[in-house]
């Protein structure tokens, strides 16, 4: 039998560490770059964390990308440009860049005795400097 204490708060833990389980699970770069593909992305992260933080525009797609190459070439792996883009656009999407999907973990609700899913995204936009830029026609 099991101790019913487990089960306080195990939805909120559970959501809360997804992002974490599922952080570029399932990419592929084949063996010079899979070992090191968390610590590219979290030091990705971070740099746009710290770029927000700091109010530094330099948070744009083409900006992550540039951060991925910079992180790469700080670590002297070897890549391909191919590498640069799918690493990037790992941040943003789970599987295909084209469908654009959020990514999805899943927890159990243990009231309702059943598993349910978890949408997340690593990056949002900032719709609120997006909004200030078109108003300034910089976009």
């Amino acid at each position: 039998m099991l101790n019913d204490d487990i089960w306080f708060g195990i939805e909120k833990r559970k959501r809360s560490l997804n992002p974490i389980f599922l952080f570029v699970a399932g990419m592929n770069l084949g063996e010079k770059l899979n070992p090191y593909v968390r610590d590219i992305l979290l030091c990705v992260l971070l740099e746009i964390y710290y770029r927000e933080l700091r109010d530094d525009e330099a948070r744009t797609k083409d900006d992550i990308y540039e951060v991925v190459r910079d992180v790469i070439e700080t670590f002297e792996l070897d890549y391909k440009e191919d590498d640069v883009m799918r690493l990037g656009n790992g941040i943003f999407y789970f599987g295909d860049s084209k469908r654009m999907d959020s990514f999805k973990g899943h927890y159990y609700n243990h009231e309702k005795q059943t598993f349910e899913d978890q949408r997340f995204s690593y990056l949002e936009q900032d719709r609120e400097y997006t909004k200030l830029k078109k108003g300034n026609s910089s976009l």
